[in-house]
């Protein structure tokens, strides 16, 4: 077993493995309708994914689990984003046509 300050005998190893989750999801989310995706909520993954991301990257052990799925959580929001806003616009042009 590795027993070092981020081994797999502690928090620091389980809580951003079990973060990954997220990043799954919003990659599950891809082929979902963008009307049923939540700006607020892609918004909030997207920030909390570049604080954490700048957390994990000056503290002392470097934890990469912690960098990386905070990185790859704030990239896959940040695509659902524009999603979102390319969806939000092709309904506004479709209405302003009318």
């Amino acid at each position: 077993m590795n027993l070092s300050d981020t081994g797999i005998l502690t928090i620091h190893f389980w809580a951003p493995t079990f973060k990954w989750s997220i990043s799954l999801a919003n990659i599950a989310d891809i082929n979902r309708d963008p009307s049923y995706l939540s700006l607020p909520q892609q918004i909030a993954i997207c920030l909390t994914g570049l604080l954490f991301t700048r957390f994990a990257y000056m503290i002392k052990p470097r934890n990469l689990n912690l960098l990386t799925i905070n990185f790859f959580m704030s990239m896959t929001s940040f695509y659902q984003i524009s999603r979102i806003g390319q969806y939000k616009y092709n309904v506004y042009m479709k209405e302003k046509e009318r």
